[in-house]
């Protein structure tokens, strides 16, 4: 499936809908920074997953295309969506195709694991 911007609404008004690990930009990473990299890295979180919501497969190509965000940092967002303390959400992945090495995700259909 073609994906396109318009099809999500990135809502950032209300990022207390979003887990406190979120809300209080407790990322993870040996050189996180919270005032340097909090507010980049809350604003990645919650547009993957305004994205990764709608339960539609998605590649992390399609991923950056959308969202302008670098393809590892996408993965790194996808990843998180998987931690107990962003959600712990159940991300299925797939190959798009038998032969290819591409691979897809989305949020299983009931949100969090």
């Amino acid at each position: 499936m073609r994906h396109n911007a318009e099809q999500f609404a990135l809502d950032f008004s209300r990022p207390q809908e979003f887990p406190a690990a979120v809300q209080n930009q407790e990322f993870n990473g040996e050189t996180f920074d919270k005032k340097k990299d909090g507010k980049r890295l809350q604003k990645q979180h919650i547009t993957v997953f305004n994205i990764m919501k709608s339960g539609e497969w998605i590649t992390l190509a399609e991923l950056e295309e959308l969202t302008g965000i670098p393809q590892a940092s996408v993965s790194a967002r996808v990843r998180e969506l998987r931690q107990p303390k962003f959600g712990g959400y159940t991300v299925e992945r797939r190959r798009r195709t038998e032969s290819g090495g591409t691979n897809e995700y989305r949020l299983k259909a009931g949100g969090a694991a």
